[in-house]
Formats: structure tokens, sequence, C-alpha cells
């Protein structure tokens, strides 16, 4: 599974520090994988502040927005339509358990829906 991010995960350690991690909140939107550590992103967004978590949130809802509106050839109607009903709004999150609990229900425990995420969470966090 892990072909199927942008980049590597474990890149994001040569940006962020876990000396920049205050408190440790106990993510646990992903889906589980067995070849993909997804403790590396919830390690990451741990050490991220509070403003950058808004405006990751902010980046997630324009992104959702965006690939709603390109989902005329999806496979089949059935996924089409059940992505569709999907929404991540853009109410502003006030901590980490905010976007944890967006992002869960969000997601759904959905792996390709984790893929989605934590592919936006890598284009987000590691700029090229």
């Amino acid at each position: 599974m892990s072909r199927n991010l942008v980049i590597d995960p474990n890149l994001l350690y040569r940006i962020y520090s876990s000396k920049d991690i205050d408190t440790y909140y106990q993510f646990n939107f992903l889906s589980v994988f067995n070849s993909i550590e997804i403790d590396i992103f919830y390690d990451i967004l741990n050490s991220v502040s509070l403003k950058q978590l808004r405006n990751l949130n902010n980046y997630l809802y324009k992104q959702w927005m965006l690939t709603k509106g390109q989902l005329g050839s999806a496979e089949t109607q059935e996924r089409k339509k059940d992505i569709l009903s999907m929404t991540y709004t853009n109410k502003i999150i006030e901590s980490k358990e905010d976007l944890n609990i967006k992002l869960k229900k969000f997601i759904n425990d959905d792996q390709v829906m984790s893929l989605y995420v934590m592919n936006k969470l890598l284009v987000f966090l590691y700029p090229q």
C-alpha cells in the first residue's frame, strides 16, 4: 500500500521534530495498514501548531471540493455515489481533538479515503 503514497512518509521527519511536541494527542482517524506506518502522520500532526492544523483543515476542505468536482469518471456508479455523499466541512477546528473527530467521521474506516487523506497530508506537510 505504501506505493500508493506520493512520497515516503518517513521524509516528514526531515522537517518536523519530536522536540516540537508539547502534549501528544492520540489521533486515530486513519485506517490500519500493514505496509504503512500511520503513526508517522500522528507524530507530525502532534508537532505542528494549532494555526498549522487550521491551515491543514482549510487545505483539506479545498482539496475535497476540487476532488468531488472531478469525480465524473469514477470506476463504478455505486462507489461514485458513496464518495459524492461524503462531506468535509470548512468549520474551523479549535483543537487536535476537533481535527481527529472531523477526519475520523470523514474517513469512516475506508482505506481508500485514508490513502486520500494521507496523500493530502504529505503534499501539505512536505511541499516540494
